[in-house]
């Protein structure tokens, strides 16, 4: 089983996790799992997502993106593509705008479970 995580900076929780620091990663993990699953092999079960890309090292934590491409970009395109894994999770520690990338998935007939990321 796949699942994909989502982060620019922050490291996956576990080995079990494919990790994709930009959304073109993401997306190319995603369209390849279901082409593998239209063959019958594995296809993404779950996927984690950040908001905020291009973090910046602040004090051992890390301040808001400063990249143009963020997590709300990646969920449209996996709704407009039908390529949304069966469990989403959004761990992102932007509040507003994992509301937001939650609300876009629930629109489209989607769960999504917000979880913001918590420092092991």
């Amino acid at each position: 089983m796949i699942k994909l995580w989502h982060d620019d900076v922050r490291p996956p929780p576990s080995t079990d996790w494919s990790w994709a620091r930009t959304n073109e990663e993401a997306r190319m993990l995603l369209y390849n799992q279901k082409v593998i699953a239209e063959e019958g092999g594995d296809p993404c079960v779950e996927c984690s997502l950040d908001h905020d890309l291009g973090a910046l090292p602040s004090d051992g934590l890390y301040a808001k993106g400063a990249a143009e491409e963020t997590g709300m970009q990646l969920v449209e395109w996996m709704i407009e593509n039908d390529m949304v894994p069966p469990r989403v999770v959004i761990h992102s520690w932007n509040p507003g705008a994992a509301k937001r990338m939650r609300a876009a998935l629930f629109a489209a007939g989607h769960n999504a479970e917000l979880r913001p990321f918590q420092i092991p």
